[in-house]
């Protein structure tokens, strides 16, 4: 199994950049910003782990983002969930399958999507592949 983490950041005007991960972009007036980081989710879950929750954290983030993950197969859309930023920089997004939608999709891989929506209007997003047992 693979682990794809990517940063893709795109401003209000439609500039888009891409980023690896501990990388530095560099942002108005020549400051430096670090991406967003994922933390440690495997690439790998069981049926009965997703179907009772999983959750992945998020760091390295404007204080009271908006972070949103879509869970995807192909272009089907399984599931949305939210969760915002703490003042220090950090957050938490725990997500869930159901019995019948995690069963129809085992040993299949799955798309996890976080999108991290600062109020400046920039967004960085951060994809990570799951393989559901």
């Amino acid at each position: 199994t693979t682990t794809t983490t990517t940063t893709t950041t795109t401003t209000p005007t439609g500039t888009t950049t891409t980023a690896a991960m501990g990388t530095t972009e560099t942002g108005k007036g020549g400051a430096t910003t670090t991406p967003p980081k994922l933390g440690s989710l495997g690439s790998s879950a069981t049926l009965a782990k997703i179907e009772k929750g999983l959750s992945e954290a998020l760091t390295r983030i404007k204080a009271r983002s908006k972070v949103t993950l879509v869970i995807r197969f192909g272009h089907k859309k399984l599931g949305t969930f939210t969760a915002t930023a703490s003042a220090g920089g950090r957050t938490t997004v725990r997500f869930h399958l159901a019995k019948r939608v995690a069963a129809k999709y085992k040993r299949k891989k799955l798309t996890l999507s976080f999108t991290v929506k600062g109020a400046d209007g920039k967004s960085h997003t951060l994809t990570k592949t799951l393989k559901l047992f």
